[in-house]
């Protein structure tokens, strides 16, 4: 206790790792020589979060005292990429025998036929077949802060009406301040039936992963072989396919129910909603032939095109959540 306050501090600490081994499989573009297991690289993440906190009762005059919460909160995160073996990724340049799998006239057509005839073969992809590695080019290490505030109060203002009000407030490292808050109360009529509703709003910061994730594989298109990412919305490329930065999601939730007793059945019938704007989803793949020769124009020579996240959807949910107890002591 520090004078009348309770307090209550935490130190968490969190880490994650993916390593993507591949076995059973091979490098076609390097030929007999090719391993049958690979080193694909993969990510890795981590966070620690310091919480401080407090509660103190303070007497107002209500039915019961005012219970005050109040805290601040200091939170790190990193994410990062690490790239595989070059064989997980590199092409070999060995290529495919004309008129042997996908290296025909039907299935290249009589211009993408005509230029294998004169390489003396088709490309073949890159990296390793099912899960070309993570390459040099995917690596990333990010981190970023935020700090935040936050009081909660809640109080019998009556014996039938108790209210809560909680505010935070927060800034992050890379997007800024952002403050939210939650209204809620609660009215019992009597020992059956109690009504109850809230209203909140929402912040959600991009994560780094939405923000930072990037990996290529190669796809062929008209039997020529592309090189196909998943771009950070900041890489020149997405840039001029339309990215833009992206913004947090924001949402608004409301809720009202109902709580009956009867002896010893309990029953509670919640209906809610909930708004979010510009939530965060990946774009359509963009590989037609317009947007690759546009890269190309771009001076992006070689890019098959690619897709990256965007605030693309506004979504509503609306739902009921109906729980019945029954309790009997035998």
């Amino acid at each position: 206790n520090w004078g009348d306050w309770a307090m209550d501090s935490s130190l968490v600490y969190g880490k994650n790792k993916m390593e993507f081994d591949i076995v059973n499989t091979l490098n076609r573009s390097i030929g007999p020589t090719s391993s049958k297991v690979f080193d694909a690289g993969g990510f890795e993440y981590e966070q620690a979060v310091f919480n401080f906190s407090g509660v103190k009762q303070y007497e107002i005059g209500a039915a019961t005292p005012l219970n005050v919460a109040a805290g601040v909160e200091w939170r790190r995160e990193r994410y990062g990429i690490f790239a595989g073996e070059p064989d997980s990724y590199r092409n070999g340049g060995v290529l495919l025998p004309i008129n042997t799998g996908g290296c025909t006239l039907g299935a290249l057509g009589t211009t993408g036929y005509a230029a294998a005839q004169v390489a003396g073969g088709c490309a073949t992809p890159s990296g390793a077949q099912v899960f070309p590695g993570f390459r040099p080019s995917n690596e990333v290490g990010a981190d970023r802060d935020a700090v935040g505030v936050y009081i909660d109060l809640e109080a019998n203002l009556t014996d039938a009406l108790l209210v809560s009000a909680a505010a935070r407030a927060e800034s992050y490292s890379d997007f800024g301040d952002t403050a939210t808050g939650k209204l809620s109360a609660r009215y019992d009529f009597n020992d059956m039936f109690a009504l109850r509703g809230s209203v909140q709003n929402g912040f959600r910061a991009p994560s780094l992963q939405q923000q930072f994730f990037a990996t290529t594989s190669t796809n062929f298109i008209d039997g020529v072989p592309f090189e196909i990412t998943t771009f950070p919305v900041s890489d020149p490329v997405a840039i001029a396919l339309g990215a833009q930065p992206l913004k947090a999601e924001e949402s608004i939730n409301y809720s009202v129910g109902a709580v009956i007793r009867v002896g010893d059945l309990n029953i509670t019938i919640d209906g809610y909603r909930i708004d979010i704007d510009d939530r965060i989803v990946l774009s359509e793949n963009l590989t037609q032939a317009n947007v690759r020769t546009f890269l190309q124009n771009q001076g992006f020579v070689g890019v098959g095109g690619g897709r990256f996240f965007i605030n693309g959807v506004d979504t509503e949910t609306q739902g009921v959540d109906i729980v019945a107890s029954y309790e009997r002591i035998v």
